[in-house]
């Protein structure tokens, strides 16, 4: 039952409510349905189904006619606070899904404007190159391409990536990312991008352009993610709230 809140709306309400418990399942779970859910709450259906659309052209739910409603997207949180530096392998398995990667190419290639001026580098300087496609149940969901300084991972080979790029990088290479920055963008898929990800030419894309500092706090590597804006949710803690204990412990 909800504890009726003066100056809130019940259908925000609800949906603060649903926000927490999509939290603690994984993508394309079912949640209750609009009947049960009004009776958790002590609200008419009609306010249930209010917070249940604007979930859903929200991209956090989504539904199935005759089956119900699932949980839509894939979560991914950038936080704040020190020490929360997630791969994308522990987001989505935080999200309860099975990562996985292919179609992996290294190469050395000079570093495009965009990358040397996120890397502090001349235009043109020989960077690493590692492009992989990210899949999350054995769907492609993103395309990312990492630019890496060649003096930090001389010996760098396509065969060290497993899964995770921060992880090979601090196994293999002992480098550590410290602080990161995040810059985020909407695109749209072009011919070569829709044939990787098995999209239409032109759908949407959230693409983002992640830098990592090293222990000295200069960049050491740029990875760009240009992932399927409809399997995907950038979600930006902000505020003064401390993590959580399972956020801390990067679960």
């Amino acid at each position: 039952m909800l504890i009726r809140q003066p100056g809130i709306s019940l259908c925000h309400q609800i949906k603060e409510s649903l926000r927490r418990e999509l939290d603690s399942i994984g993508y394309g779970e079912q949640i209750p349905s609009e009947q049960q859910l009004s009776a958790r709450y002590g609200v008419s259906r009609g306010t249930v189904r209010q917070a249940i659309t604007e979930m859903v052209n929200e991209g956090l739910l989504y539904k199935i006619q005759g089956k119900g409603t699932f949980k839509g997207g894939i979560a991914v949180s950038h936080s704040r606070y020190a020490g929360l530096v997630h791969s994308f392998t522990e987001q989505l398995l935080r999200g309860r899904l099975q990562p996985g990667i292919r179609s992996v190419e290294l190469d050395v290639t000079p570093a495009p404007e965009r990358v040397a001026h996120r890397l502090h580098l001349e235009v043109g300087t020989s960077v690493w190159r590692l492009s992989r496609i990210r899949l999350a149940n054995n769907q492609p969901v993103a395309l990312a391409t990492a630019y890496i300084l060649r003096e930090l991972a001389p010996s760098l080979k396509a065969g060290d990536l497993e899964m995770s790029l921060m992880d090979m990088m601090e196994k293999c290479y002992q480098i550590s990312f410290v602080h990161s920055e995040t810059y985020c963008m909407a695109a749209l898929a072009d011919a070569h991008l829709a044939e990787m990800l098995d999209c239409a030419e032109g759908a949407p894309i959230l693409q983002t352009e992640y830098v990592g500092y090293s222990p000295a706090h200069y960049p050491a590597m740029v990875d760009i993610t240009q992932s399927l804006g409809d399997k995907y949710i950038l979600r930006i803690d902000q505020g003064d709230t401390a993590p959580s204990p399972a956020e801390q412990d990067g679960v």
